[in-house]
């Protein structure tokens, strides 16, 4: 008699093709939960051969899924998905991941280990960060994604025997299963691909940001802030922040597109962005907060934004702490190019309390 651990190539054939016998209705997840159970079947020496399925981690994953949500995934909408409602284009490059859709863009730098992966990783890796950035948008939504990597395109429907791909495939499946997407990914050349090419290759070479430390110092300084105006969910601070391109949780894309009265803010800024900011908080109707972290430059152009023609703080600045060293305070972001944040630089920095 088997062990209740112990089950035969047989078996597993026969619960392998009960389970694809579901794909008219369940999709395409029906391929990507069974990649382990038939790698372990092609496995066997003869039919009657018996597995200690314990000793496969991938493959009790697997029937665990199926256990507990094939009731659950027992449906499929007739009519609800005929024509694709929206077309998105992604592209990942040797530096950046990007993806868009009318004039909406989500786009990140990669770090080093993403940078390292295969071109496939990368590329299943823009479509992962763009439905996570998008999902709002396309929820309840067939749409039709572009991608010049024929890979990425057969791993989205089929899944992968490499672990990294696999588990990128299923996160994808489970992003739209839980907003209701039903995606169709096709393959494009790269020559049809070019604006989603050029959000790859963009580099954001002002990838810094502040440390916990700092910031939590800065509350029990000052009080609780209720909003970052220049973040991205890799650096955020508060719950509800802005950020330049569309990015997993992010509020509101551009913090200049609406008035900051009422919000606490932080303000972290790149700095060819410092200038507008101290403006558009001036600019704003009514009472605003903000905590506005900026590298000591008193050469650079917004410098005199900051004091008066006796260098000495303007009204609006309310207190001040002053950092020679940054070193403890600041830290590069996933891109590895910018001097603010660098360890090997010191960058004097300023924490200024701005009140309106």
């Amino acid at each position: 008699m088997n062990s209740p651990n112990r089950i035969t190539a047989r078996q597993l054939a026969r619960l392998a093709g009960k389970i694809i016998s579901t794909k008219f209705v369940l999709g395409n997840v029906v391929r990507l939960r069974t990649r382990f159970l038939y790698r372990l079947i092609e496995s066997r020496v003869s039919w009657d051969k018996t597995f200690n399925v314990l000793h496969y981690n991938e493959v009790v994953n697997e029937i665990l899924f199926w256990k507990f949500n094939l009731c659950a995934l027992n449906k499929r909408p007739i009519i609800k998905y005929n024509i694709p409602q929206l077309k998105v284009f992604s592209d990942a490059s040797s530096t950046g991941i990007g993806a868009f859709y009318d004039q909406n863009i989500s786009y990140r730098n990669l770090d080093n280990f993403e940078i390292d992966e295969s071109s496939t990783f990368r590329e299943l890796l823009a479509i992962k960060h763009s439905l996570e950035s998008f999902d709002s948008s396309l929820q309840n939504k067939h749409v039709l994604w572009h991608t010049d990597n024929i890979g990425a395109a057969q791993i989205i429907r089929v899944g992968s025997n490499r672990i990294l791909l696999q588990k990128l495939a299923l996160e994808i499946y489970t992003i739209c299963h839980k907003n209701d997407i039903l995606l169709t990914v096709t393959w494009i050349s790269r020559k049809l691909n070019q604006v989603a090419d050029k959000i790859s290759k963009s580099i954001d070479y002002d990838d810094w940001t502040i440390k916990n430390e700092l910031f939590c110092f800065i509350e029990r300084l000052w009080g609780k802030l209720t909003i970052g105006l220049f973040a991205d969910n890799n650096n955020k601070k508060c719950k509800r922040f802005c950020s330049r391109y569309w990015c997993p949780g992010v509020l509101k894309v551009d913090a200049f597109s609406f008035d900051w009265t009422g919000e606490r803010c932080l303000m972290v800024p790149p700095t060819y962005l410092i200038s507008r900011c101290i403006k558009h908080f001036l600019a704003s109707k009514c009472k605003v907060l903000g905590v506005l972290v900026v590298p000591f430059w008193p050469s650079a152009l917004f410098w005199p934004l900051l004091v008066d023609n006796f260098q000495t703080f303007k009204n609006f600045i309310v207190d001040y702490r002053f950092f020679e060293s940054s070193k403890d305070f600041l830290s590069q972001g996933q891109h590895k190019g910018s001097i603010i944040g660098d360890p090997e630089h010191n960058v004097p920095i300023l924490v200024l309390l701005l009140k309106k």
